[in-house]
């Protein structure tokens, strides 16, 4: 950000520089604030990543886990109506 008029417009040189350096100081903690706001997003965003597909790999073993009794159950069942048959 620029330095504002007000700022610049002080007559009183002192008081000049330490509004000068009060605005730097703004600035590198202003700083500072964005990226541990940036940080703290970006570490949410994986989290939330990480929790979608733990929950996406949880949906797929419970799934395939069905299938798999499905599969069993099916053989199975051909099976005795084959020895039933025969």
């Amino acid at each position: 950000m620029a330095i504002p008029n007000w700022i610049v417009s002080i007559e009183s040189k002192a008081i000049r520089e330490r509004a000068l350096s009060l605005w730097a100081d703004f600035q590198r903690e202003r700083e500072k604030a964005q990226l541990d706001y940036q940080r703290v997003v970006d570490e949410a965003e994986i989290r939330y990543d990480n929790a979608f597909k733990s929950a996406l790999d949880k949906r797929h073993r419970v799934t395939q886990k069905a299938r798999n009794a499905y599969d069993e159950a099916k053989e199975s069942l051909l099976l005795e109506l084959k020895e039933t048959a025969a």
